[in-house]
């Protein structure tokens, strides 16, 4: 095991926390998960509803959480033990890259809709 290949897991583990802490705080304080969500040109106070992007948003940023936690855990795990395969690493990788299409797609035609782009 190399020490590099923990780096990984580490990585998407700590990048699903970060979402689904950005998922917390746009449901339970309101505040919108700006670095995930938004590029850095667009200001928050140009959103035609706020609330209604959030109600709209939150969902598919704990979607990318869970997604990246599952696969970052799957990873370290996997490395952590040796009994990394390379169709897991293809499935985990595979489902990780569908669910990052899906969120940019869905959460760009919420910028669409909401911030006039």
């Amino acid at each position: 095991m190399n020490s590099f290949d923990l780096i990984w897991g580490i990585v998407g583990t700590v990048c699903g926390i970060y979402c689904i802490v950005g998922w917390y705080r746009m449901v339970k304080k309101g505040t919108i998960c700006t670095t995930v969500l938004l590029p850095k040109d667009i200001n928050v106070r140009k959103c035609k509803n706020q609330e209604e992007y959030r109600k709209k948003a939150a969902p598919k940023l704990l979607v990318l959480g869970i997604a990246l936690l599952i696969v970052g855990i799957f990873d370290f795990v996997t490395t952590y033990t040796e009994t990394r395969t390379n169709l897991g690493v293809w499935i985990s990788l595979g489902i990780l890259l569908i669910v990052l299409v899906w969120f940019m797609i869905t959460t760009s035609r919420l910028r669409k809709e909401y911030f006039d782009m």
